[in-house]
């Protein structure tokens, strides 16, 4: 093969280039019966003619532009040698006379589109192309580009495109021609402006009335009940206005944002059993992620966030939500109803008005209009597949976030489990979320029993008038002859958490957890929350226990261990729900903030209550969702296939790099030294791409430790307050009765005093009487004073003993727990 792509070169220079191009593409004449064969079919073909013929075509697409016969085929070779993705095998690279360790496992279609991309003046040429009157030659023109750019290392086409002054204004001029060349251009396009660093071309395709044409376009082909050329236009609309808040404005401003609702709509009735074509679903989808380009909340939010609410302003005004709620009600379309209840969540999120009318909305039922909010919670514990109760758990925490009367609304739904009607479509939102929290509905679904904690704690997050209102609110309905008084949902969740302790299983484990989560969010900067949680003696055990369970285990590196990582979780959570039950408790006498730390002190240690909580965020649950963006869902594995793909694009371009170095005609040593060179610098770039991929990631962990660090650090200072406050009591308690102590000695002292004052005033006045009379007088009354100043003296030194002995069994008391202290 080598030697005849010679012979057509050769040729070309002799003026033979039609006969040799053309027995070249069509596999005949002397040459091909040798041994070759088409390229489109032949790895080795296509990785000689990269080597060897690509400057051979080019001549022919400059030298020989009146010939449309054959530009056609120097195109059609070109794309073939591009188009077909293969692997040059073992037993084909002597044919080519190449060193196997340099060719085999490469793909001739990557090395060759990275040649063409980088010669200067080459893209250029296909675009100079565009203008030719021939319909073939355009469309081969754009489908060579296109694998170009699906092949060539990333930017190399796109900044080619930049540099001709009209590049990109003669490949919008091809979104008017027919249909074929129109279709492969929207697949063009939307390759260029799939990459963040393209947003030069974004701006320049917007600027040439982009928008207005794929609108066009959709509308020609039937929006939603159209074909796969609607899925493209939506799918290059949404790389145009993907970070682009530039390209948004105009958007917005140009009066296309107020038409994508529309795009949305399905012009057929549509059923709980209605199975939509596959085509439908999909140009469905690309709407919705257009949607979602457009009102997604960004992590961190940005300090000017005015854009992304005046798309969701509009959006909710021109019937997004109308349009959404059905898509979101398809059982027989799960990714569909998805992909709309994630929709409803951004276009909700933080926005009042959006989130008023999304609590006002009614859908369809199956018996009678329900609530939608009430049909998303039934999503969200009954759906079967996982992504459909994920997005609908995020549509309701983005209804609740910032959304003070929402919750308060959804609060005031919850009423005793007897007091509503049967049938789910007649119950209200709180009625089915109690009777699933508690497993009222006789269903045993401890699934069901985790999503609806979770959605509780959604209800309850940051309103603390919402968490004293579910307070008072009892679950069953109390008849008059009954003493007592019917349970709150608080100690029925105790109650649960109990009851899930005792059981086995990993559903069990989760069901702990979500309560967990749910009981500190309720508790946290609610004090009364927190008296009533304390009143019941057997509560605070139940927590001790699930946060000291496995002390005495492995530990160090094991410390996730003893269990599942859902266990360490519940003994963390436990732990942060004992710290909550000190910090915001504001109760006197028996539940009093120091009971509980003398509680925690003694049964779980303060050193093993800390290391609970760093327990916890060790696993990899815990950092995957505080290094995360919580509008997605990540993974381990999701990180690792991110990291890999970046690596793999790192070594094809750092392989195409080194083929394009090689000259065509050093096919043996010189290959095989650049693309050890190559594949060298691969692996450097890859370790490079991985460890600033680690130090971001460690980045963001250290700033999440240390928000953590500084929360234990506030409830280690409060515990320090709360023994300080215990030994000042009772270094006050020792004062006191030392006082206490020197008022009697001094009252003593006084009347011994009037006792030996009033006995000498008695002998003087009895100077005038009998001498015998009077010495019996007064050794009467001095009988008399000294037996009452015995009496008075003894019961006071009865006193001071007790006095004495309390004191020191205090001070021994306050010496035994300061020497604890330390040991802590």
């Amino acid at each position: 093969m080598s030697s005849y792509l010679r012979k057509l070169g050769a040729k070309v220079d002799l003026g033979a280039v039609a006969q040799g191009v053309g027995n070249f593409l069509g596999g005949s004449g002397e040459e091909m019966d040798d041994g070759g064969v088409e390229v489109s079919e032949s790895p080795q073909a296509q990785l000689a003619l990269g080597a060897i013929g690509l400057p051979v075509l080019i001549n022919v697409l400059k030298e020989e532009r009146e010939d449309v016969e054959m530009v056609r085929g120097a195109l059609e070779s070109l794309y073939n040698a591009m188009a077909t993705e293969r692997l040059v095998p073992l037993y084909a690279v002597s044919a080519l006379q190449l060193d196997n360790s340099v060719v085999s496992g490469i793909s001739p279609c990557k090395v060759n589109a990275d040649l063409f991309a980088r010669e200067k003046g080459y893209v250029q040429l296909l675009l100079s192309l565009l203008e030719e009157e021939d319909f073939y030659v355009r469309y081969h023109t754009v489908q060579l580009m296109t694998e170009i750019i699906s092949k060539a290392p990333q930017g190399c086409l796109q900044e080619a495109i930049l540099a001709s002054p009209m590049g990109v204004s003669r490949l919008m001029d091809m979104m008017n021609e027919r249909e074929v060349i129109r279709n492969q251009t929207l697949l063009l396009l939307s390759s260029l402006s799939s990459s963040h660093a393209n947003e030069e071309i974004k701006k320049i395709v917007v600027f040439e009335g982009a928008f207005e044409r794929l609108f066009h376009i959709i509308k020609e082909e039937g929006a939603a009940d159209g074909g796969i050329v609607v899925q493209d236009c939506l799918e290059l609309m949404s790389n145009l206005l993907r970070d682009n808040s530039s390209n948004q404005v105009f958007f917005r401003e140009s009066s296309f944002l107020a038409g994508v609702p529309s795009l949305l709509k399905l012009h057929a009735p549509v059923t709980a059993d209605t199975v939509l074509p596959q085509q439908k679903v999909a140009n469905l989808l690309s709407g919705m992620d257009l949607m979602k380009v457009l009102v997604a909340t960004s992590y961190p939010p940005p300090d000017n966030d005015t854009n992304r609410i005046a798309n969701q302003s509009l959006l909710m005004q021109n019937g997004a939500l109308e349009e959404l709620l059905p898509l979101a009600m398809q059982p027989k379309s799960p990714e569909l109803s998805a992909e709309a209840l994630w929709c409803i969540g951004e276009l909700v999120a933080d926005l009042p008005d959006n989130q008023a009318a999304f609590g006002n909305a009614v859908v369809e039922g199956e018996m009678m209009p329900m609530p939608a909010l009430n049909a998303v919670l039934n999503v969200a514990l009954r759906a079967e597949g996982a992504a459909q109760r994920r997005a609908a758990e995020h549509a309701f925490k983005s209804y609740c976030r910032k959304n003070a009367d929402g919750q308060l609304m959804l609060a005031t739904t919850i009423m005793p489990v007897g007091g509503e009607p049967a049938g789910d479509e007649h119950r209200s939102f709180g009625g089915l979320l109690v009777r699933a929290i508690t497993g009222a509905d006789g269903r045993g679904d401890l699934g069901a029993m985790i999503r609806a904690a979770v959605v509780l704690q959604y209800v309850l997050e940051g309103n603390s008038s919402c968490k004293e209102r579910v307070l008072t609110i009892p679950l069953e309905l109390s008849s008059a002859a009954s003493a007592v008084s019917p349970d709150t949902l608080l100690p029925r969740c105790v109650a649960h958490l109990r009851a899930a302790k005792a059981a086995r299983g990993e559903d069990a484990v989760w069901l702990q957890s979500a309560l967990l989560r749910a009981l500190v969010t309720w508790l946290t900067d609610c004090p009364p929350a927190v008296k009533e949680f304390l009143e019941p003696t057997a509560h605070l055990p139940l927590v001790v226990e699930l946060a000291s369970s496995g002390l005495g285990g492995p530990s160090a590196a094991g410390r996730e261990v003893a269990g599942t990582t859902g266990m360490a979780h519940v003994r963390g959570l436990a732990c942060v729900l004992l710290g909550v039950c000190v910090v915001f408790n504001e109760a006197v006498g028996a539940s009093d903030a120091a009971t509980v730390v003398d509680v925690l002190i003694n049964r779980v240690g303060l050193s093993d209550f800390f290391q609970r909580w760093e327990d916890m965020q060790r696993t990899s649950a815990f950092e995957c969702a505080r290094v995360l963006p919580p509008t997605d869902i990540y993974s381990k594995e999701a990180l690792e296939r991110d990291l890999r793909k970046q690596l793999s694009a790192a070594e094809e371009r750092a392989s195409a790099a080194a083929g394009d170095s090689a000259e065509p005609a050093a096919a043996s040593g010189d290959i095989e030294e650049k693309l050890e060179q190559a594949r060298e610098e691969a692996r450097e770039e890859g370790r490079a791409a991985a460890a600033a991929e680690a130090e971001s990631e460690m980045n963001d962990l250290l700033v999440c430790l240390g928000q953590e660090e500084s929360k234990v650090e506030r409830l280690r200072e409060r515990l320090e307050e709360l023994n300080e406050g215990k030994l000042d009591r009772a270094h006050a308690l020792i004062r006191t009765q030392d006082n206490e102590m020197a008022e009697l000695r001094a009252r003593n002292s006084a009347l011994a005093e009037r006792l030996i004052s009033m006995a000498k005033r008695s002998t003087s006045t009895a100077g005038g009487s009998g001498e015998e009379g009077a010495a019996a007088r007064t050794g009467m009354e001095e009988e008399d004073l000294q037996a009452a100043a015995a009496v008075f003296s003894d019961s006071n030194k009865q006193r001071v003993i007790e006095l004495e002995a309390e004191v020191a069994a205090t001070k021994a008391g306050v010496e035994k727990d300061v020497e604890k202290a330390r040991q802590e």
